[in-house]
């Protein structure tokens, strides 16, 4: 059963064409059913007696939930709200299919089941001098080798920090996948103890998608996380301006990929090109950029329909080949992983943490 705001959100859409061209998916595909206006067409359709079927439930998980539909909507409309109740939908009348089934299994299990890195020995080694507590905790939502860059630069600043082997999920990406369930306020309700519980005065998220769900979605559910959240770019920006650390100066030109949940959830687009000038480096914009930043995809699109992330992963190199750039510089590890598995030969993604 839709909720009413789903519902009216899909009402204005359906008919409306104002965002259609923003939607990273539906520019790859010049399919009508990718943009926001089709979808909504799509899940509104069994009200007028066309059933919502296997087709329908294909085209709800097609999308980036990148935002920039509900980023630029002049009135105001998220059509990411009935895009997740309608995957709540499919899963639950078993519509979706076999593979994202799984994928949604393995989530609500409490798995990081869209991480696919293996423990690394540099992880192993900064986890044996770490406090079991500390006044800030680096959470890496399950990523081992990308994290890697920013626990050495918090050593080096000399920040008493932990981290740990073993993370709950937090429940954004169970959410992206399954939608605002029961069994995912669960994980978020079991993740914000374990935060609560860690002794943290500072969490440090790795990926900006755990933050925005903390401000977004825990907070309409009402769950407490009684330390400061951060992102990893908000924090070490904080901590250059205190001074307690200076990064070594580096040379040259990068372009900078603003990640979507950074520069549309959580309206951060400035701490990230503070920390690249601070490195030395000199910041080259894309032709999109800041809140209408063009999406390089999501791990969830990888997992389900890799071929259709290639698609729009390469959407993105094609901006970064107009503007003759080679080096792309990102702040999320989910884009980190979207764009090195496709950037083209000659070109190349970036950590934010290691020009740092």
């Amino acid at each position: 059963m839709e909720s009413e705001k789903a519902v009216a959100i899909e009402e204005a859409c359906r008919f409306c064409w104002m965002c259609r061209h923003l939607c990273p998916v539906a520019l790859v595909t010049g399919n009508e059913a990718n943009t926001p206006r089709g979808r909504a067409l799509v899940a509104s359709m069994d009200r007028r007696g066309v059933p919502f079927d296997k087709g329908s439930a294909e085209k709800m998980f097609q999308c980036t939930l990148c935002y920039a539909c509900a980023d630029n909507c002049a009135t105001g409309y998220d059509p990411t709200v009935f895009t997740r109740e309608a995957r709540s939908r499919a899963l639950a009348e078993g519509l979706a299919n076999a593979k994202t089934k799984e994928l949604a299994e393995k989530l609500l299990n409490g798995e990081h089941a869209l991480v696919h890195e293996k423990n690394c020995r540099e992880l192993q080694t900064i986890l044996e001098i770490l406090p079991e507590k500390a006044d800030v905790l680096v959470y890496r939502s399950g990523y081992t080798k990308h994290a890697i860059p920013l626990l050495e630069l918090l050593k080096k600043a000399g920040i008493h920090f932990t981290t740990k082997e073993k993370e709950p999920v937090s429940g954004a990406l169970a959410c992206d996948v399954v939608g605002y369930v029961e069994e995912v306020k669960n994980l978020a309700s079991t993740w914000a103890k374990w935060i609560n519980d860690s002794g943290a005065k500072t969490v440090v998220c790795l990926d900006p998608g755990d933050v925005f769900f903390v401000r977004d979605q825990m907070a309409k559910w009402d769950i407490k996380v009684n330390p400061a959240v951060m992102t990893a770019t908000s924090y070490v920006a904080s901590l250059i301006k205190e001074s307690s650390y200076q990064p070594k100066g580096m040379k040259g030109d990068v372009f900078y990929h603003d990640p979507s949940r950074l520069c549309r959830n959580l309206t951060e687009t400035e701490e990230a090109r503070y920390l690249i000038m601070k490195s030395g480096m000199t910041v080259k914009e894309l032709f999109l950029h800041g809140h209408m930043a063009r999406s390089a995809g999501s791990i969830i699109l990888d997992e389900l329909y890799p071929e259709l992330q290639a698609k729009v992963a390469a959407g993105l190199w094609e901006d970064v080949k107009e503007r003759n750039g080679k080096v792309v510089v990102t702040a999320s590890p989910e884009t980190l992983e979207c764009l090195e598995k496709s950037a083209p030969k000659g070109m190349k993604t970036v950590d934010i943490f290691t020009l740092l």
